[in-house]
């Protein structure tokens, strides 16, 4: 019966937040600045294989990151659902005008074997969801997709989200199945719940971020 408590209210909860997710003024300019947060984090900096995500339903946006990911000669991956096993598989993406409706129309990348990369060769995997929590805890779309895949990365495989803030709130029911994040940033914060906390951020606290709203970060 807690199980069924819980699911209810996920299902309360992802309505509304996707709601006020869409709903907000000024989505372009803080998906921006989010964006801009996380190119300055040290964690992105050093990785060598990043799995972002295409933006779906009014998520912050990631084209920025995946300019400058490939700039800087990052092997880059989007998700790919395999209905059957009921997890993600990650392939190589790269360049934008590759990629093509999926399922639930989300982009992703074309099926060609050699664009697949194992998990265990991911260094740092963004993760989206409906909202977040003061302690880590996300709240995805229900399908359990990327609970099932998280479980199964590597140790030193670091869970980071980009939401608004809007997205943000104090407690979110939590399963057996549940994988919480280590970081969540929005525009006016970066929330660090791992205790590896300064090998993620490494020196930006202070940093200005050109065309964040309040100019520095704000690190929790």
């Amino acid at each position: 019966m807690v199980g069924e408590a819980n699911e209810q209210e996920k299902a309360k909860l992802r309505s509304q937040l996707i709601a006020q997710r869409l709903e907000q003024l000024g989505r372009e300019e803080k998906s921006l600045a989010i964006q801009r947060r996380f190119l300055h984090l040290g964690c992105f900096r050093r990785s060598r294989t990043v799995a972002l995500y295409w933006s779906f339903r009014g998520e912050v946006d990631t084209e920025l990151i995946f300019e400058a990911g490939w700039k800087r000669k990052k092997e880059l991956l989007l998700p790919v659902i395999q209905t059957q096993e009921g997890l993600l598989t990650f392939r190589k993406v790269r360049y934008r005008e590759e990629l093509i409706p999926g399922r639930y129309g989300i982009m992703v990348p074309p099926c060609e074997a050699d664009r697949v990369v194992p998990l265990e060769s991911i260094d740092l995997m963004v993760v989206p969801g409906v909202g977040f929590d003061l302690t880590g805890v996300r709240l995805g779309y229900g399908g359990g997709y990327y609970d099932r895949t998280l479980t199964r990365l590597l140790y030193r495989t670091k869970k980071l989200a980009l939401a608004f803030d809007v997205q943000m709130v104090n407690s979110l029911p939590l399963n057996s199945t549940d994988v919480k994040v280590d970081m969540v940033i929005t525009e006016s914060r970066v929330v660090v719940f791992s205790d590896d906390k300064d090998k993620l951020i490494e020196g930006t606290a202070t940093q200005r971020l050109p065309g964040d709203p309040g100019g520095e970060a704000n690190w929790k």
